[in-house]
């Protein structure tokens, strides 16, 4: 008798859980841990990040888990840094990247058309810097970095926000 109230109270609270209508709270924007507040029409957050051997731009895609990775190495030499002229593209799951990550990295948020546009010229630019490379024997410049992150269509992306207060 006692195993079989159990076995009903188990299953009872599995249709709950699973039941499409439960009702949940309307908020517009996306809401991640820490009171993190983006666009609702942006589903991906654009993360930066440099230090003594590479750079890296990365596009954390919320709805899928999963984080596209751009990354350049950077070359040191007399004249200056550079990056090298190979991109290198990989996808990463989202939990582990984010334990890499912390809220310095996040520059902004983005939409799927915006993030091709930038796959799209960033592919142009490195063949560019590879025609050079191979001409003139030269690496390209890290600003070129720099000025594809400033032509990507970005928005504001807030911390500390109260869930009552994240509706953009």
């Amino acid at each position: 008798m006692l195993q079989s109230v159990v076995t009903l109270l188990l299953i009872g609270c599995v249709v709950c859980v699973t039941s499409r209508h439960v009702e949940t709270e309307k908020v517009t924007g996306y809401r991640i841990i820490d009171g993190l507040c983006m666009n609702s029409r942006s589903d991906r957050l654009v993360y930066r990040h440099k230090n003594d051997s590479y750079v890296y731009i990365a596009f954390d895609i919320l709805k899928t888990g999963m984080v596209d990775v751009f990354s350049w190495n950077i070359v040191k030499s007399p004249r200056g840094t550079f990056i090298s002229s190979k991109m290198k593209k990989k996808e990463v799951f989202a939990i582990d990247f984010r334990k890499e990550v912390n809220r310095d990295h996040v520059v902004a948020s983005t939409n799927k058309r915006f993030q091709r546009q930038f796959e799209h010229r960033a592919s142009r630019k490195m063949k560019h810097c590879r025609m050079i490379t191979a001409v003139k024997k030269k690496h390209c410049k890290l600003s070129a970095i720099h000025s594809l992150l400033a032509r990507l269509e970005m928005k504001e992306v807030r911390f500390g926000v109260d869930p009552e207060d994240c509706n953009t």
